[in-house]
């Protein structure tokens, strides 16, 4: 069995360590020779401990902002789709309790929200961590490649 740092690294992780390394030069933790010298190897590294070894004496990458957005937007999403469903059941009890009228608004918004929650796992899952069973579009695909 080959350790982590043994494995044979893909294009896409490659081509994820250079827009981090960057990144981190944007920050201004790389100088642009670091940043070159770095990036060339990054490149032509063949296992994931080379690419590792760029990242050495760099802190590691923290969640990016638009992922922190995402997750407090569908933790939003989900708690408003709450609140309404029970304002809805509440006014049709308070009319009578006929015809369960509530079940189509929350039945078209609930699509909505379990599809938002499911594409934010995907997303914070990773492709490269995907498999062929995975329920997240692509996978098959990701996974193949």
């Amino acid at each position: 069995m080959a350790t982590n740092d043994t494995v044979r690294a893909s294009d896409q992780e490659r081509d994820q360590a250079a827009a981090m390394l960057r990144e981190h030069a944007a920050t201004g933790r790389l100088s642009m020779e670091e940043l070159t010298g770095r990036l060339e190897a990054t490149l032509t590294a063949q296992t994931r401990g080379e690419l590792g070894a760029q990242f050495h004496d760099l802190p590691a990458a923290q969640e990016s902002a638009p992922a922190r957005r995402q997750r407090t937007s569908t933790s939003a999403h989900r708690r408003i789709y709450l609140a309404v469903s029970l304002l809805m059941i509440a006014i049709w009890a308070a009319t009578g309790m006929g015809y369960f009228w509530p079940m189509w608004p929350m039945f078209g918004w609930g699509i909505g929200v379990v599809a938002s929650q499911r594409r934010a796992r995907c997303a914070r899952s990773g492709a490269g961590r995907r498999r062929a069973s995975s329920p997240c579009p692509n996978s098959a695909s990701a996974s193949a490649a």
